[in-house]
Formats: C-alpha cells, sequence, structure tokens
C-alpha cells in the first residue's frame, strides 16, 4: 500500500507506528501544523478516533508496523549471526614468540658462540578496535582491565547457534512425545535427509571457500606490495 493520500493522515499515520497510541500520535502530529487544535484534551482524544476511522489510515498503519516488524527481526538475525560466526581470532592474536633470554640483572644471556639465547613463550594480543570487524565487534560482551592485563568475553557462540538452528526448519526434526503427548523438535546439527539442508551446506561451503581464497589473494599481494 503506497503512502496515504493526505498528507497529515501519513504523517499520523507514521507518527503511530512510533508510539502506538493514537492520541499521542495525533498530538504529535497536529503540534507541526497548528497547536491550537491540542488545547482541549477531550476534543483531542475524540479527534485522535476519528482519525483512526479515517479511510486508509488501519490499512496504512498496518502496513507500517509490518514493515517495522520485518526490519526489527532482520536486525535480530543479522545480530545473532554475527555472534554466531564470530571468532576469537578477529578480536585477539595468540600464539607463541621467541625472546632473548635475560639473567637475574636483566642482561642477555649468550651461548658459547655468543649468539643470544632465546625461549618460546605464549603470547596473547588484544587487536586494536580499528582493525576489529564490525560484526566481530558486536559478538564482544565485555572487554576488562585486570591486575593480569586485559580480558575480553565474547557472547555465547553456541546459544548463538542454537538460536539460528531453530529457526531453519532443515536443522529440526521431530522428537519423542514428552508427558502430555506432545511431540517436540528436536534440534539436528544437519539433517542428511532435508534437500534444504544440502544445500544450505553446499551454499556455507562455498562461501567459505570463496573468503579463504580472497584471503589467500590478499597474503600474495602483500607479500608482493
Amino acid at each position: 500500500m503506497p503512502k496515504h493520500p493526505d498528507e497529515i493522515s501519513e504523517l499520523f499515520c507514521q507518527n503511530y507506528v512510533q508510539v502506538l497510541d493514537a492520541k499521542k500520535a495525533y498530538e504529535a502530529t497536529y503540534s507541526q501544523f497548528d497547536t491550537g487544535m491540542l488545547t482541549d484534551k477531550k476534543a483531542v482524544s475524540r479527534r485522535a478516533g476519528n482519525m483512526m476511522r479515517r479511510r486508509g489510515v488501519k490499512g496504512r498503519i498496518s502496513e507500517l508496523l509490518a514493515q517495522r516488524s520485518m526490519a526489527t527481526e532482520d536486525r535480530v538475525r543479522t545480530e545473532v549471526e554475527q555472534i554466531a560466526f564470530s571468532n576469537i581470532t578477529d578480536v585477539v592474536e595468540f600464539g607463541t614468540k621467541e625472546i632473548a633470554v635475560q639473567d637475574k640483572e636483566g642482561n642477555p644471556v649468550t651461548d658459547a658462540n655468543g649468539d643470544l639465547v632465546m625461549d618460546s613463550v605464549p603470547f596473547v594480543h588484544v587487536k586494536d578496535s580499528s582493525e576489529i570487524p564490525a560484526y566481530a565487534a558486536r559478538a564482544i560482551k565485555a572487554v576488562k582491565q585486570t591486575a593480569n592485563g586485559i580480558t575480553v568475553e565474547m557472547h555465547d557462540k553456541l546459544s548463538a547457534l542454537t538460536t539460528l538452528a531453530q529457526t531453519h526448519a532443515g536443522l529440526q526434526r521431530v522428537g519423542e512425545k514428552d508427558k502430555a503427548g506432545a511431540q517436540t523438535p528436536t534440534l539436528v546439527l544437519f539433517n542428511a535427509d532435508d534437500p534444504n539442508s544440502q544445500a544450505a551446506l553446499q551454499d556455507l561451503q562455498k562461501r567459505e571457500e570463496y573468503e579463504d581464497a580472497l584471503e589467500a589473494d590478499q597474503d600474495e599481494e602483500d607479500q608482493t606490495s
């Protein structure tokens, strides 16, 4: 349904989906045109009701609410996906590195040939916020400075994956009956009998291969530059 042909009615509809109250929507609408229409509170309530009964108003409001709901659902799903598919390596680097061994006085230790004695030690490095992808940043629950250094806590990846799987019909199957006799859905990581699951898995594999190829190309460019 397109915009309401009446400008004031359209503005009323837009305001209504924000406050979900006809009187408040009416006040927000006419505060931009004629504040004199708002002095009598009883009249405002009556006029708000009349506005709701105008031809096309309820239909337009329903459409706007549906659009808002879809946008909210898409946003929620996107947020959950970013938590589910983010990796800790998007945020921190860890591994081992070689450092020179020092004596008690802090002087470097050398071997019989005069070469520095090296030791392999573990390290954890939190990336600068400018280096962390936006999708990974949304997966961070908390960053804290402690006496032992910085700790990074991520949102629960398994819970996010479970939430996503519960919205995918191909990842569910009917389970055993409960005490009341109702069959409850059982979550499965992959349903080999479902063609949609097979297609989804193939699509995921293709995306992962594509991302790996992009990363390899980028590494090659970095090496040649």
